[in-house]
C-alpha cells in the first residue's frame, strides 16, 4: 500500500474534505493487491461515505472489505460501521442492539470498547434509558 497516500486520504477526511478523500481511496483499494490491506482503504472509503450520508453505498463498500479480507478484525470493523449507520438513520432501537453485539465482541476486533461504550450511551440516551447511557458511561471511562 502507498502509506503516504492513505495517510493523506484519512487527513483530508478528518479535514473535511471528504471527497477528496473518497476519490484518493477508491483509486488506492483499486492498486492495492494486499487483501488486509486493500480492506482497510475499502472500510475507510465506506467511513467517507457514510460521513456523505450514502449509507447504501457505504454498506456496499463494507461487504466488499469482508469479501476481500474476511478476518475477524474485518468483520468486527464492519459491524461496528454497521451500527453507526442505523444510529445515523435514527433507528436507535435496532443501532443499540448491533453496539451491544459489538461490545460482546469487542475483545476479537480492533474497535476500542470505549469508542463502543461511547456509541451505546449516546444511542441509550436518545431512547430515553438513562442509566443505561450511564452505565456506558463508566464503561467507557475505563
Amino acid at each position: 500500500m502507498d502509506t503516504e497516500r492513505f495517510e493523506r486520504a484519512i487527513a483530508l477526511r478528518d479535514a473535511g474534505k471528504v471527497e477528496e478523500a473518497l476519490q484518493t481511496l477508491t483509486a488506492l483499494a483499486d492498486s492495492t493487491p494486499d487483501p488486509r490491506e486493500r480492506a482497510s482503504i475499502i472500510l475507510n472509503t465506506a467511513t467517507c461515505l457514510t460521513i456523505m450520508r450514502r449509507f447504501d453505498e457505504a454498506r456496499d463498500w463494507q461487504r466488499e472489505a469482508v469479501k476481500v479480507s474476511p478476518t475477524v478484525e474485518i468483520r468486527a470493523s464492519t459491524e461496528f460501521g454497521e451500527a453507526g449507520i442505523t444510529a445515523l438513520e435514527g433507528n436507535d432501537a435496532q443501532a443499540l442492539i448491533e453496539f451491544e453485539s459489538c461490545l460482546a465482541d469487542a475483545e476479537k476486533g480492533q474497535i476500542p470498547k470505549k469508542h463502543i461504550c461511547g456509541w451505546l450511551a449516546v444511542t441509550a440516551r436518545s431512547l430515553g434509558m438513562k442509566e443505561d447511557a450511564e452505565r456506558y458511561d463508566r464503561l467507557a471511562e475505563r
